[in-house]
């Protein structure tokens, strides 16, 4: 697993965040973004990029990006390939 920058964020504004990879063969992929260290309510986002539309203080925690795509190699079987990342996202005041 690979740990990403913290992120502080304004409340109320939009945030959006890519899950970085490298595309295999061929070039298929899942994602899963998941969340923890927080007790809100919060749907698993199954899409590359992570959106929060409007940020509130119950959005700050941990989140992991789950990819997982299938590797085929000329000859050889599929190989499944996992790879995570994780980032702390920050409330941060305004003055």
């Amino acid at each position: 697993m690979r740990i990403l920058l913290d992120i502080s964020v304004v409340r109320g504004e939009k945030f959006e965040y890519p899950c970085l990879y490298e595309p295999g063969n061929p070039p298929a992929v899942s994602f899963e973004w998941t969340r923890s260290g927080s007790i809100a309510s919060w749907i698993k986002q199954k899409k590359q990029n992570l959106t929060i539309s409007t940020v509130q203080r119950s959005d700050e925690a941990n989140y992991t990006c789950n990819v997982s795509s299938i590797l085929r190699a000329t000859l050889e079987k599929e190989t499944l390939k996992y790879d995570t990342a994780t980032f702390h996202l920050n409330m941060e005041q305004r003055i």
